[in-house]
C-alpha cells in the first residue's frame, strides 16, 4: 500500500502538445518527455521532474526555468526569450535568432608580410 500512494505523486509518461497563452506558468512537471507551445509569445515555461522538455515560443519573449535531470530545450524563433538551468542534469538550450547587433570582429590573417622581420 505504501509503494502505491508513493508512486501517485509522480505522472508517468508522455504530455505532449501542450499550448500555454501569454503570462500564463506552463509546467512540465513528470517523468517522461513533455512539449509546449506559445504562439503568442510572453509565456513562463517551468520544466522539472525527470522528463525531457522541448518548448516552443514562436513569438519570443518566454521565460524558461530548467530544474528537471533531463534535457531542456528552448526554441525562440521571434527572439528576446530567457533560460535558467537550475539543478538541470541533462542539457540546457535555447535556439533563437542570431544577434545580428554584435559587432563582427576581422580574425583573417594579414595577406602583407612584407613589414614582417
Amino acid at each position: 500500500m505504501l509503494a502505491l500512494g508513493a508512486s501517485a505523486c509522480f505522472r508517468i509518461g508522455n504530455d505532449l502538445n501542450g499550448t500555454c497563452t501569454r503570462g500564463e506558468s506552463c509546467i512540465c512537471d513528470l517523468i517522461g518527455n513533455c512539449t509546449r507551445s506559445c504562439p503568442g509569445g510572453g509565456c513562463k515555461f517551468e520544466c522539472r521532474g525527470t522528463s525531457n522538455c522541448t518548448l516552443d515560443c514562436a513569438a519570443g519573449a518566454c521565460d524558461a526555468i530548467c530544474a528537471n535531470t533531463g534535457n531542456c530545450i528552448v526554441d525562440c524563433e521571434g527572439g528576446g526569450c530567457s533560460i535558467s538551468c537550475q539543478q538541470n542534469t541533462g542539457n540546457c538550450i535555447l535556439n533563437g535568432p542570431k544577434d545580428m547587433s554584435a559587432p563582427q570582429q576581422d580574425l583573417s590573417i594579414p595577406r602583407d608580410f612584407s613589414s614582417a622581420d
